[in-house]
């Protein structure tokens, strides 16, 4: 899974209903191209070695969204029920 910068997002929906044919067709290959892009297996890996943990999945085909000087990186966390219960009751569901 690819996301999209909320500018590239607002940019492409602009294109979609746009009357030019020529901008529909780029923003559908700008949406396929963020669609078939994933991250490569070595940078998920990297992300596994630095924040392994027991509590701490990351998929191999894991969402991911460059900024300037690194990647993020989605990830499972695992909350336990029983700990979740002692938060209090200021915890949202």
């Amino acid at each position: 899974m690819a996301y999209l910068a909320p500018p590239a997002v607002a940019d492409i929906t602009a294109a979609l209903f746009d009357h030019d044919g020529e901008a529909r067709e780029r923003a559908m290959v700008a949406l396929l191209d963020a669609e078939t892009s994933g991250a490569s297996p070595a940078l998920l890996q990297m992300a596994r070695n630095i924040h392994a943990a027991d509590d701490l999945q990351i998929d191999d085909d894991a969402g991911t969204s460059p900024t300037d000087g690194g990647t993020w990186v989605q990830a499972w966390v695992f909350v336990e029920t029983d700990a979740a219960d002692d938060e209090g009751e200021g915890a949202k569901d």
